[in-house]
């Protein structure tokens, strides 16, 4: 899940993540050892790191106040897709984390059947209707 804002503030990080439900869930992490650095990447994530050697210890807390917005059974995705057989998904292509849900997809067999707009539907070839596996 792509990040919306990330603040880092010397060994704490607050992390958002695209919105789900009323708002974005937001994570607040923050690292035990003194020499340890949070870093942005350029590819929009976290680093850590820590020139010491043994362990690295992370306080992680979630700072969004409900309950989990998915239970532990939704964590993975292939099992999901063979449980409920999902044939299809609709992403919006204005979504931050579109280009990682669609990467995530076509990992899982999901392949791009139509494009209208910002909207883009991809489909598993092996359940539609007339194919070899049902």
């Amino acid at each position: 899940m792509a990040f919306t804002s990330l603040e880092i503030n010397g060994s704490e990080a607050r992390v958002c993540f695209t919105r789900i439900g009323a708002r974005e869930p937001c994570l607040r992490i923050l690292v035990a050892q003194d020499d340890a650095v949070l870093e942005a990447t350029a590819d929009g994530g976290l680093a850590v790191r820590t020139v010491g050697l043994g362990n690295l210890d992370l306080l992680v807390t979630a700072l969004t106040a409900s309950g989990a917005s998915v239970g532990l059974g939704t964590l993975d995705p292939v099992q999901l897709v063979s449980e409920y057989r999902i044939g299809a998904a609709l992403l919006v292509a204005t979504d931050p984390s579109y280009p990682y849900r669609r990467d995530r997809l076509e990992a899982l067999g999901f392949q791009v059947a139509h494009t209208s707009g910002p909207y883009e539907v991809l489909v598993r070839t092996d359940l539609l209707p007339g194919s070899a596996r049902r």
